[in-house]
């Protein structure tokens, strides 16, 4: 049994332990959120001092920020998500994505069986391809190390990289997740990724001590995610990433977090998109028994996030890890679902279906928003300064950048 406990206050106690704000507070933080001054202490502040009628007022003018960088849009991805590997040589405490003992004929996913996939999802009108895998699997299983020398790779990335020039050659984009690399490693997938990503989950390396969930993943440590997305960054990669919010992590190290993400895209102008997962707790792990955050903790994270990037970054929340309450997130300001894929379910999360698209349509109809599909890269990096030549001449060759792609489902 895992005993990951919060160093500061539990999130259901939070309303107790906090003074709420006074109404002068209050309006004087309000007029930093437009000066674009806010502190990480101004934040901690607005997410957990906050009165119901105060976070009302914060949560209305989160929404008001979107519409203006939105104008009645809200955005989501059509994909496939192509799991290679199930191996990996991190054990994160909540994980089911993780397998141990796969036969070495199955410890990646052949290129065959990925060529396939790619003809089934060119078929369904699918541009964006999610390659995800287990990191650095060869560095702890013979069964990968073996196969991958039978296929002519020393190791994942290598793999993943002709995958990579396999799915363009579809007239497909790649999005790939390969976890922790360094400069150099990004650098050669730049070639071939319309965009990727890392979830920095959180800036707090306390996450990774004894009892703690990412203890004994040694990819997870915060300067390994650090050192990737400056280095994405540096070499002009559009990039995804965000926070898994329900881990054990306080509010402080949230908005420590948000913060750190607002300086790095400050500095590049990279981060295409935050994600703001809601950890889901997994059977047979040994978070098994740890709860989610509840809804109401999860839209003022929302509400904060918007309020920290202003008019920079678009929020994505998971749409199938809210069920149920899609519209309460429309209203706290988010601008993105993700990918959605109407083949494939989401390995991370397998016991979260996707919701169809057609469903996801028509809630953002009954709050005014079209819903529009869009490319694994945003509009504004579809040009030479931010994309390879191989990802650029796929997309123009293909049309997939579009009027005709853009239009509703």
């Amino acid at each position: 049994m895992v005993y990951c406990m919060l160093n500061e206050i539990k999130i259901s106690t939070l309303s107790h332990r906090y003074s709420t704000l006074s109404d002068e507070t209050f309006n004087s933080l309000v007029a930093r959120i437009f000066e674009k001054k806010l502190s990480i202490e101004d934040a901690l502040m607005l997410l957990t001092r906050t009165t119901e009628s105060q976070f009302l007022i914060l949560q209305n003018l989160a929404a008001k920020i979107r519409d203006k960088m939105e104008k009645g849009v809200l955005s989501y991805s059509r994909n496939v998500f192509i799991p290679i590997t199930f191996l990996c040589r991190n054990f994160c405490f909540y994980c089911t994505f993780r397998k141990s003992r796969v036969p070495e004929v199955n410890a990646f996913l052949s290129p065959k069986k990925v060529l396939t996939i790619l003809e089934t999802a060119k078929k369904a009108n699918i541009v964006e391809i999610l390659f995800t895998n287990g990191e650095k699997a060869e560095l702890r299983y013979d069964t990968a190390r073996k196969w991958l020398k039978k296929h002519g790779y020393a190791s994942t990335n290598e793999y993943l990289y002709d995958l990579g020039h396999l799915t363009l050659k579809m007239g497909l984009l790649p999005h790939m997740n390969p976890g922790s690399l360094t400069y150099e490693e990004l650098k050669a997938f730049k070639e071939v990724n319309a965009s990727m990503g890392l979830m920095l989950e959180n800036l707090s390396a306390r996450l990774s001590l004894p009892k703690m969930p990412h203890y004994k993943a040694p990819d997870k440590h915060p300067r390994h995610r650090i050192r990737t997305l400056s280095s994405a960054g540096k070499l002009g990669i559009p990039w995804t990433t965000g926070l898994l919010i329900g881990i054990g992590e306080t509010p402080r190290e949230i908005v420590q977090s948000l913060f750190f993400i607002k300086r790095l895209h400050a500095k590049y102008q990279h981060i295409q998109e935050v994600i703001l997962q809601n950890f889901v707790p997994k059977p047979r792990t040994a978070m098994a028994s740890w709860p989610s955050p509840p809804i109401w903790w999860m839209k003022r994270i929302v509400v904060l996030a918007r309020l920290i990037f202003f008019d920079e970054i678009p929020i994505q929340v998971p749409p199938n890890l809210v069920s149920g309450h899609e519209a309460e997130f429309i209203r706290c300001g988010i601008a993105d679902w993700g990918g959605i894929s109407p083949l494939t379910h989401d390995y991370v999360n397998p016991h979260q279906k996707w919701p169809r698209e057609r469903e996801l349509e028509e809630i953002c109809r009954q709050f005014g928003y079209t819903l529009r599909r869009r490319l694994p890269v945003y509009p504004k990096y579809v040009n030479a300064r931010w994309l390879h030549p191989n990802i650029l001449q796929t997309i123009e060759n293909h049309h997939l950048a579009t009027e005709d792609f853009y239009s509703n489902v």
